[in-house]
């Protein structure tokens, strides 16, 4: 059976995104880098640079370790047929109209 235009611009997307990993951006005034791609969602995994770690709690809310904070951020907007909002602020606008444009 052929594959949808919508299943299509998801495997470009996640071909290219893959190759994104390692990149650093500014999001917020925050420097993270992109250290993972999610196929699914598909959703993109931003760290940040400086070390902002947390304590993690038990399920019986007792504090067990330090962690590092990571952010899951969808690629797609949910209500535009775009890159989300966050995802272009922080690949900046060249990288993230490359990708509009093979999207396209």
């Amino acid at each position: 059976m052929p594959k949808s235009p919508q299943e299509i611009n998801t495997e470009l997307l996640l071909a290219l995104a893959h190759d994104l990993i390692g990149v650093h951006g500014i999001y917020q005034g925050r420097e993270y880098t992109l250290i993972e791609v999610l196929d699914s969602g598909p959703s993109v995994v931003l760290e940040p640079v400086q070390t902002d770690t947390v304590i993690q709690n038990t399920f019986q809310g007792e504090a067990k370790r330090f962690a590092q904070s990571n952010y899951t951020v969808p690629f797609y907007s949910e209500v535009r047929q775009n890159l989300h909002p966050v995802v272009q602020e922080f690949l900046g606008p060249d990288i993230a109209k490359v990708l509009h444009e093979q999207l396209s």
